[in-house]
């Protein structure tokens, strides 16, 4: 009789200590719709940056941010510096997953260069080029940024004359009870 066996020796270290790192797989960047108006009111176009992470930490993990340097299509002259908004989805220890970063940009309708750079904390975990094509309003059928996309002062011109609503509701409401 023949019988088969084998012996594995594993060797086992067990820390207590937080392990926050990852590795890029892979990008991709669709093309996106450029931004439009509202009133007064300007809605940026998003750039859908996907991710393929591979978290090789011991704890669930995403980029703290992905930044955008955006450049006309020779890459000479530097037209607009922009970073992820949000939180982007966690990926479990020891798992690889596609998740996206959502990128606000102002530029109009064209074809440009990015140089991206995906952050952990301070370190810079991966870095290049990638060509970024912002199509005419309406050709591509994804939605873009809504309230987060506004800058401040138009965040502002909304905000400002609903709370003065409320207020002088509130201040109606307070004369009126006082008279009876």
């Amino acid at each position: 009789n023949i019988s088969l066996g084998a012996q594995i020796d594993v060797d086992l270290n067990v820390i207590d200590k937080e392990i926050r790192d990852f590795r890029v797989r892979k990008i991709s960047m669709p093309d996106l719709n450029e931004g439009h108006k509202v009133g007064w009111l300007f809605f940026p176009g998003k750039v859908n940056f996907g991710l393929r992470l591979e978290n090789t930490g011991n704890v669930d993990i995403a980029p703290s941010s992905v930044e955008l340097a955006i450049y006309d299509n020779s890459g000479t002259v530097l037209l607009e510096e922009t970073a992820s908004k949000g939180r982007m989805q966690k990926v479990e220890p020891y798992a690889t997953e596609e998740i996206v970063a959502e990128i606000p940009t102002r530029l109009p309708a064209g074809s440009y260069l990015a140089r991206y750079k995906i952050m952990n904390d301070e370190d810079v975990k991966q870095e290049g080029e990638v060509s970024l094509n912002v199509l005419p309003y309406g050709t591509v059928q994804t939605a873009g940024f809504g309230f987060s996309g506004l800058s401040v002062p138009h965040k502002v011109s909304i905000i400002l004359p609903i709370l003065a609503v409320i207020l002088l509701i509130v201040f109606v409401l307070v004369v009126n009870r006082r008279r009876y």
